[in-house]
C-alpha cells in the first residue's frame, strides 16, 4: 500500500508491517523500482505495541480488520499523539457501527 501510494502522489510513504515474511516482500518489491521511488519509502519490521513514533505522520491508514481490541486501543493511542488534522483511514471501525 505505502509503495502504490508513494508512486501516485510522490510523498514520501512509511511501512509498518510486524510480520517478517511481509515486510521482507515489501522491501523486494520496493528493490523492483527505480532509486527516486526508494528515497520516498521507509519499511519498517516492527510491532506496533512497541509504539513506534508516528507523531510526524499526516496520514495514516490501517488494516485493523483482524487487530485484538487490545492492538485497538494501542492503535488510539497512538492516534492520541497525532497533530491535529492528521487524517486516519482504516478498514475497521474503532467504535463499533
Amino acid at each position: 500500500m505505502v509503495i502504490q501510494v508513494s508512486m501516485e502522489t510522490k510523498c514520501k510513504s512509511v511501512g509498518i508491517e510486524k510480520e517478517p515474511d511481509r515486510h521482507k516482500a515489501g522491501l523486494r518489491l520496493l528493490e523492483q523500482f527505480e532509486s527516486e521511488l526508494a528515497q520516498r519509502v521507509t519499511l519498517h519490521n516492527l510491532d506496533l505495541n512497541d509504539k513506534p513514533d508516528i507523531t510526524d505522520t499526516t496520514v495514516v491508514f490501517t488494516n485493523n480488520l483482524c487487530f485484538t481490541q487490545e492492538l485497538q486501543m494501542t492503535l488510539l493511542d497512538l492516534f492520541g499523539g497525532l497533530k491535529r488534522g492528521t487524517k486516519i483511514i482504516c478498514t475497521k471501525s474503532f467504535f463499533g457501527q
